[in-house]
């Protein structure tokens, strides 16, 4: 699904204003429902180098899991490299893992998303 539709394919981003270059986008997330699990959305986050591990991508992967369960996403999955172990403990922040497959370089993660609390 290539169009943004706040439903089957959620998008967030992070504009950090500035005034030498204001609305710069400095983050990007992403979740994209999966046809065969409708309640499983694919994830990406991506972060510019500057402002990496200072918590944007935390502040955007939970923020996309709040969007996410009210859509009724209940879990994400993700393809990631072995060797970023700060993205992996950036996905599991956000719920429970639930798998963990290795192939080669690359881990495919799914992670339980907690239920929704309502305000």
């Amino acid at each position: 699904m290539d169009r943004v539709d706040q439903h089957d394919h959620l998008a967030l981003v992070l504009v950090w204003p500035r005034t030498s270059r204001p609305g710069v986008i400095l983050g990007d997330a992403h979740a994209i429902r999966l046809h065969a699990r409708p309640d499983t959305a694919d994830v990406a986050v991506t972060v510019a180098d500057e402002i990496q591990g200072l918590g944007a991508g935390g502040t955007l992967i939970r923020t996309l899991a709040e969007v996410a369960q009210r859509e009724g996403i209940t879990h994400f999955s993700a393809t990631l490299l072995t060797s970023n172990t700060a993205s992996q403990r950036m996905l599991a922040s956000v719920g429970t893992v639930l798998a963990q497959d290795c192939q080669g370089a690359m881990r495919e993660m799914t992670v339980r998303l907690p239920p929704a609390t309502t305000a």
